[in-house]
């Protein structure tokens, strides 16, 4: 007999896939790319892990509380239930345009998925993401000649 609770772990939005960090969601806004239609753009970077996660981004401009709350809960919803199509080893941050027509689960999952189809099936990370090895590199990323 299983327990509740381990039926619904597969069920719920694991914090290991979400931005959390204003840090996280810079480095996606900074050195990511972007994919967009007229009602929604998603910001993508390799982030080097074997997941992909998701950030939302949605402003007031969209509408009151109630309606941002629910566009985020689709967009949530529709990455959750599409973690085994969805490109591997991206962070994602999902933001709707302001005139953001709401839309039903299945609408918002066909433009998700239509938008995520034009990036590679696996990120490509151009090197470490961390270049600086603390035993050969000085603060400024630079390699400095090891000491014995």
């Amino acid at each position: 007999m299983s327990n509740a609770r381990d039926d619904n772990v597969a069920w719920t939005f694991e914090k290991t896939r979400r931005l959390l960090k204003t840090r996280e969601f810079d480095a996606v806004f900074n050195q990511g790319r972007v994919v967009r239609d007229p009602q929604l753009s998603i910001y993508n970077r390799p982030n080097g892990l074997d997941l992909s996660r998701l950030g939302l981004q949605v402003s007031r401009k969209v509408g009151p509380a109630v309606r941002r709350n629910r566009i985020k809960r689709l967009l949530r919803e529709a990455f959750r239930l599409n973690t085994s199509s969805l490109p591997i080893g991206y962070d994602l941050v999902v933001v709707p345009a302001p005139g953001y027509e709401e839309d039903s689960l299945v609408q918002v999952q066909a433009r998700f998925l239509r938008l995520l189809k034009k990036l590679p099936p696996r990120a490509r990370v151009p090197g470490p993401l961390s270049a600086r090895d603390p035993d050969t590199s000085d603060e400024t990323g630079r390699s400095r000649k090891s000491v014995k």
